[in-house]
Formats: structure tokens, sequence, C-alpha cells
């Protein structure tokens, strides 16, 4: 039986529920509620299907992600989106975060035939509203959260593994630690 996986950089816990009261904030005026099923995150490997008892294979491939890199930081700022689906915050500029998602997506087509939309330019966000909702609604969340101020800045010391059930749920970690 096949199961949907994908790879990111999970924020870290006070980051994350930060993030979280957004998404909650967006679920509650704007009617979108696709992003509360998952952690704040950078998508690195965007979700794929795979055999559910080859799983021990991805987390292989997840620690081989992780073990050329040493923690990296990483820079968030103001609120961005993507046509009239997306609203997200913007991760700046990153060349350590470029190569090592460079490495990561490598490491895993290698084991997982990546999609033809996955060969597109990288570009980190961390999403907090999207596909679910009116364009109305999208227009009004836009017009708020355009305007507001937010950053912040943490060190990506992990990669995950994530598996959908009902929401997406970390199955394996592995540390950056070169």
């Amino acid at each position: 039986m096949k199961a949907q996986y994908f790879v990111a950089l999970v924020l870290p816990g006070a980051l994350d529920r930060e993030i979280q009261s957004f998404k909650e904030d967006i679920a509650t005026r704007f009617h979108s509620k696709s992003p509360l099923r998952s952690p704040a995150h950078i998508t690195l490997v965007p979700p794929f299907h795979f055999p559910r008892d080859g799983e021990r294979r991805l987390e292989a491939a997840l620690e081989d992600a992780a073990k050329s890199y040493q923690p990296f930081e990483v820079s968030l700022e103001g609120f961005d989106h993507f046509s009239n689906s997306t609203l997200f915050i913007r991760v700046l500029n990153n060349e350590k975060l470029d190569l090592f998602f460079t490495s990561t997506k490598k490491v895993f087509n290698e084991i997982v035939p990546l999609r033809k939309r996955q060969d597109r330019k990288f570009h980190p966000h961390v999403t907090i509203g999207n596909r679910d909702w009116t364009p109305a609604h999208f227009r009004q969340a836009w017009q708020e959260y355009g305007q507001r101020e937010f950053k912040s800045t943490f060190s990506a010391e992990k990669i995950s593994l994530l598996r959908l059930a009902e929401r997406w749920q970390i199955i394996a970690d592995a540390s950056l630690e070169y």
C-alpha cells in the first residue's frame, strides 16, 4: 500500500506555534483550513507517493541528505503570495538553504522519481493560507497580511520526513551534524 510523504525543514517549537496562530486566524476569518494540517515548514521535496513498506528507504535517504551539512540560519521576513491562491511568509535568499535543497532533491530523486512540476525553481516559503478559499477571501487576507510585519530567524538543525494521515505527521528526523 502506498502513502503520501514530503520532506521539509520543520520550524522549531516557539516559531511553529507563532505561525500556527496565523494559520488559525486565516482559517477562522478567511476560511483556508488546509495549512492547519501540517506544522510550519519549508518544503524541500514536495508530496509524493511511495510504498509504505519502503519507509525505511526514505528514512535512509533523509539521513543521507542530512549527513553532509552543518546547521545553518534561515531568516523569515514579511508576507507574500503566489497568484490568488497561496499566502506565505517569505524566506530570505540563503545560499546554504539553496545548496541543501539541491542536494536533498538529488538524494530523493534517486529513489522516488519526482514529478515534472517538482523540477520548478526552488522558492522557499512558509505557507499560512492556500487552495481552499474563495478569491474574495484570499484578497481580504492578502490586504491584511500584506501590510503586516514579521521577522524571525531560526537555526535549521534537522530535516524531517512527514507522512499524511488525517494530518501531516513527522515520522522521522535526521540531524544536520557534519
